[in-house]
């Protein structure tokens, strides 16, 4: 009855990973078109708030990121943004930083940390 187990460990991961989905492999293919558009920012942690910044990024490649300390209008930022890969995953450079853009179905999402769970995400 032992060897049942490792079997069943192994069959319940499988079937974990496979409901879970992967935010890696894009739905739909990225491109500038998809990624114009306005974004808001989130973070996982509510122990540690941040204001919901807003980021513009529009179709002749210039973007408009305006901080909203407190959830008002604050300091604006703007400059250029420019869509590449990166060693064969989708991303966009703005603001002197790379982030990976993360696309399940609609969905679009600029990741800003990993591991603090914070990004971007696309409204309209």
């Amino acid at each position: 009855m032992q060897p049942v187990r490792p079997v069943m460990t192994v069959m319940v991961l499988a079937v974990a990973g496979f409901l879970s989905g992967c935010w890696s492999a894009p739905d739909t293919p990225v491109n500038p078109q998809t990624v114009v558009g306005e974004y808001v920012f989130h973070a996982d942690d509510s122990g540690a708030p941040h204001d919901p910044d807003r980021l513009t990024l529009r179709a002749d490649g210039t973007y408009v990121l305006l901080h909203m300390p407190d959830g008002r209008p604050g300091s604006e930022e703007r400059g250029k943004w420019q869509l590449f890969n990166d060693l064969g995953a989708p991303a966009i450079a703005f603001a002197n930083f790379v982030h990976p853009i993360l696309v399940r179905g609609k969905r679009l999402r600029l990741l800003v940390s990993d591991d603090l769970a914070q990004w971007y995400e696309k409204v309209r």
